[in-house]
């Protein structure tokens, strides 16, 4: 997603395609920007129909991140990838509240550095 775009962002809010572009950008941005002069590297996991948006990971350790713009917040990779990989983290980043323990407000997620996930 470009910085600009021909649409408000009060249209780029109702429409749940581009809001979901707009936040998933908005995670990865604070990602590479996190990771940028580390020893962690930023790629996606995809198996099937499932996936990942984003995995962190280094020598040691991955962790995983599903990002969710809209109402539901639990992601459906996520099982996937917990099952392939049980000794790796996963978290949902949501800018909905949720009552999952492994679900991250987006707001309190841009505010960490996300490599103490690795941890």
């Amino acid at each position: 997603m470009a910085s600009r775009h021909p649409i408000s962002f009060a249209e780029a809010k109702n429409d749940s395609t581009i809001w979901g572009r707009f936040v998933e950008s908005i995670v990865g941005t604070h990602l590479i920007n996190s990771i940028t002069g580390e020893d962690v590297n930023l790629g996606y996991w995809r198996e099937g129909q499932a996936e990942i948006d984003f995995v962190l990971y280094n020598d040691f350790n991955a962790v995983a991140f599903e990002v969710k713009s809209g109402h539901r917040t639990m992601a459906r990779g996520s099982g996937s990838f917990s099952k392939r990989y049980p000794e790796c983290s996963v978290y949902t980043i949501s800018i909905q509240d949720s009552p999952h323990s492994a679900t991250i407000p987006l707001e309190e997620f841009l505010k960490t550095n996300p490599i103490d996930y690795l941890k």
